[in-house]
């Protein structure tokens, strides 16, 4: 109940901020995405993805030809962005992970006044080379991944003690919301410990959004 909660309250914060912020349109550069300005507004496209898939993919309409070679798609609804061009413009600490095989857009969650917030599949390298493929496979995690309209500069949440960085940093406010102080058997504070929520994410990503 609490994650349809969240789910439609970035619903309804989305569909109130997209059509202002990214217009109807295929953005087939980074510098038009971060521009809010799309270079096609003429193509008709469609969406064609699996009910239980986050992975969209768009055809032309007239063509029936797959739309491989674009940053993002606004179907004036929704924001479909290309992981594999996020991937490229992520910081050189987040390119750690190892991100699902694919040429597909995943959909935005939450476009903000501060944040686009989305989610997508996501397995660190580390596991993957000491575990090989099986222990990567159980790896795989969904974590979120927002874009900050004020720095144009993408951040991958990679683990909880990631998120708390990014919070002490930018949003200090929220720190005691995302750790809890352990004790030992005599009572005594022993460490801070950085709580792992993806629910606790959303929460504050759209809470700093609504500001």
């Amino acid at each position: 109940m609490k994650q349809l909660y969240f789910i439609g309250i970035f619903t309804l914060i989305s569909l109130a901020s997209l059509a202002q912020t990214y217009p109807k349109g295929i953005y087939t550069t980074y510098e038009s995405f971060k521009n809010r300005l799309p270079n096609d507004t003429l193509t008709v496209f469609e969406i064609k993805t699996r009910d239980t898939s986050n992975a969209f993919r768009f055809v032309n309409k007239a063509t029936n030809k797959r739309l491989k070679r674009n940053f993002a798609i606004s179907d004036g609804t929704h924001l479909y962005i290309r992981i594999k061009e996020v991937f490229k413009h992520l910081p050189r600490n987040d390119k750690n992970q190892s991100k699902d095989d694919g040429n597909f857009c995943i959909k935005v969650e939450e476009i903000g006044s501060r944040y686009l917030y989305f989610e997508d599949y996501f397995t660190s390298k580390e596991a993957l080379i000491l575990g090989g493929l099986a222990a990567g496979a159980s790896a795989r995690r969904l974590k979120g991944i927002v874009y900050d309209f004020k720095t144009h500069q993408f951040d991958l949440f990679k683990n909880a003690k990631d998120f708390a960085y990014f919070i002490e940093k930018n949003h200090p406010e929220y720190v005691n919301e995302i750790s809890k102080v352990e004790t030992n058997t005599h009572g005594k504070k022993k460490r801070k410990k950085f709580v792992e929520d993806l629910d606790l994410i959303r929460k504050i990503i759209t809470e700093i959004n609504q500001k």
